[in-house]
């Protein structure tokens, strides 16, 4: 698990992630105010997901488990999803970039 530390309090973020083969991610992270949100548009090869709203999940990824060599996993000190422009600075949320072997685990734990 890599955490993703480029994250700030900007209601517009765009960054480029790689995985662990070092082939390109873009995300493009978004602040929603009215809905108090956060929400992310993921761009990897011919892959794109547009406007996922983040939650507290050990993956977000988990539907594309079988298309992308990667995961997101999302925790807050909380236990509540991110809602606050400041989530980020603050640590009260954390992302992490998942590799492919980290995502079979936490598969294996839901199955369990």
């Amino acid at each position: 698990m890599k955490q993703i530390d480029k994250l700030t309090a900007a209601n517009k973020q765009n960054f480029r992630l790689t995985t662990e083969d070092g082939e390109a991610i873009e995300v493009y992270l978004y602040y929603n105010p009215s809905q108090e949100t956060w929400n992310i548009s993921i761009g990897f090869g011919d892959f794109a997901l547009n406007g996922l709203q983040l939650v507290v999940s050990p993956n977000i990824l988990r539907q594309y488990q079988n298309v992308l060599p990667f995961g997101i996993a999302v925790g807050s000190i909380d236990g509540q999803d991110p809602r606050y422009i400041t989530d980020f600075v603050s640590n009260r949320v954390g992302v992490l970039l998942l590799t492919s072997e980290e995502v079979e685990i936490t598969e294996g734990n839901f199955a369990a």
